[in-house]
């Protein structure tokens, strides 16, 4: 699996970096003929896995026509990783060992979340915008769920820091009956 990983990484960064560096990106078209849910349908551990299905969710989403449709480079780069993750969830669903398969989807895991975060970065350097220390985007400039990068534990660590914000402000406000002084 490490060895697949690496070989994900290098064709990733390939694309990454042309993209960085202003070039076209050209992605070959996505895999449609191997379908991830159907694959899984008679393993109910993997169904339960919250990380893996997050990861078949979103290949899922942008291997889609509607998002491959769109074009733009920030999407063929989605599209690209999408489908680099596809191949490693492809071996992660080929060994029968259960305790090496959670191992490997956990690896999976921890790659494709480096590599979505690093495109969030890209994608706010690129539009001026700040992502705060956790890698979810600064309040200000988010437009939520536009293009599906707060989902599943990203969505989750959001709520938390609004709730975090909420709970700041009620506790400094000046309206707060434990804040007044006499």
């Amino acid at each position: 699996m490490e060895k697949l990983i690496l070989e994900a990484t290098a064709r990733f960064e390939e694309k990454f970096v042309a993209a960085k560096d202003g070039q076209t990106v050209n992605v070959s078209g996505s895999d449609r003929t191997y379908n991830l849910r159907t694959q899984i349908q008679h393993i109910p551990q993997l169904q339960q896995d919250k990380h893996f299905m997050s990861m078949v969710n979103d290949v899922d989403k942008y291997t889609s026509p509607e998002w491959t449709m769109k074009g733009d480079v920030e999407k063929r780069l989605y599209n690209w990783l999408s489908g680099l993750l596809k191949g490693l969830l492809r071996e992660c669903i080929s060994s029968n060992d259960v305790a090496m398969r959670k191992i490997n989807i956990e690896k999976c895991w921890n790659w494709y979340k480096d590599k979505k975060k690093l495109l969030l970065e890209w994608k706010m350097d690129r539009r001026g915008g700040t992502p705060s220390a956790d890698g979810a985007m600064d309040l200000t400039t988010n437009k939520k769920g536009e293009d599906g990068l707060f989902g599943g534990d990203d969505e989750l660590a959001k709520q938390e820091h609004v709730d975090e914000l909420d709970l700041t402000h009620k506790a400094t406000s000046p309206n707060n009956p434990t804040n007044m002084h006499f």
